[in-house]
């Protein structure tokens, strides 16, 4: 009787979960594109002009950062630690170094062997423009890495497993999947002027577009496994600090890399995706990383978990 009553309470809760999350999915999609055109109107009259896939970019995640929070509630998650920020693998400076150096380490090998396959070549110290970019650059991803990890590994993976204690690697999964699906569509610039069904026309039509290239399979895929990494990190050190860290050192290096080097692939895609962080290359080193961490020694700080 016992064991009948709690597996009904945990399908309970997994049925909450779900549900929780399908409808953050459906009302973000849905207040993005009522955001859009409002975001490019207001950002274009008062600041430099954008176009509209950028203002489309940036009410996704204004969206998705005000929805967070009314789902962290149905969810009944009631702190910061069980979105990984506290505690030994949580967000200090420490963590967060480290795991930036080992992101920034992992992004160079990648720049080098794009250098080295000849896909990329180096633009010549005359040409290159630094100025203020490194430091623009560094203060940009700090923010972009908690955030994203507050809430791919946060909120869809460290509190959802809090709250079941098992199934590590589906709701990994999940949220990976989610995570790869969302960087994935590239928001295109819509047909038609920009009215407000606008938003409603870049979803649409990004999503007809997403997989006409040939660099589609192993760009998802890439970012499927990047996210799977990023969990295991999360997994791993019982926090959120290591895997911010790295997310915000391969964006950083990612950036920098693009900056001092220019794609050579004129035709077909072959090892490396002209954003140079996607395609077969990154995708078997990020396995390997995976492989790695998940064969790894005994989480840090935190009492042991089922993966399976």
């Amino acid at each position: 009787m016992g064991c009948t009553t709690g597996s009904a309470v945990k399908h309970s809760r997994v049925k909450k979960l779900l549900v929780g999350l399908l409808v953050y999915v459906g009302a973000i999609l849905i207040l993005t594109a009522l955001l859009t055109p409002l975001g490019f109107w207001l950002w274009n009259a008062f600041f430099q002009e954008i176009p509209v896939r950028r203002a489309f970019n940036r009410s996704l995640l204004i969206a998705a950062l005000a929805l967070l929070w009314p789902l962290l509630k149905y969810w009944k998650i009631q702190n910061w630690k069980q979105l990984g920020w506290s505690g030994p693998g949580g967000l200090s400076l420490k963590n967060l170094g480290v795991g930036m150096i080992f992101g920034m380490g992992v992004m160079g090998v990648l720049l080098f062997v794009a250098l080295l396959l000849e896909e990329r070549s180096l633009i010549s110290p005359e040409q290159l423009q630094w100025g203020w970019r490194p430091l623009i650059y560094f203060l940009s991803v700090i923010p972009l890495g908690l955030i994203e990890e507050t809430l791919f590994r946060g909120a869809f993976f460290l509190a959802i497993l809090g709250l079941l204690k098992n199934r590590a690697w589906l709701w990994a999964l999940v949220g990976s999947m989610f995570f790869a699906t969302v960087h994935f569509l590239k928001a295109v610039n819509p047909s038609g002027d920009v009215d407000l069904a606008v938003g409603f026309r870049i979803l649409t039509e990004t999503a007809w577009t997403a997989w006409a290239t040939p660099e589609a399979l192993p760009r998802w895929l890439t970012l499927l496994v990047f996210g799977l990494l990023l969990c295991a990190l999360a997994y791993r050190f019982n926090g959120l600090g290591i895997a911010a860290g790295f997310h915000a050192g391969i964006v950083f290096m990612m950036k920098m890399g693009q900056h001092m080097s220019v794609d050579r692939d004129t035709g077909g895609r072959s090892w490396f995706d002209a954003d140079l962080v996607t395609g077969w290359a990154p995708l078997f080193l990020m396995g390997i990383l995976l492989v790695g961490v998940l064969a790894g020694g005994k989480k840090k700080g935190g009492v042991k978990r089922p993966l399976w």
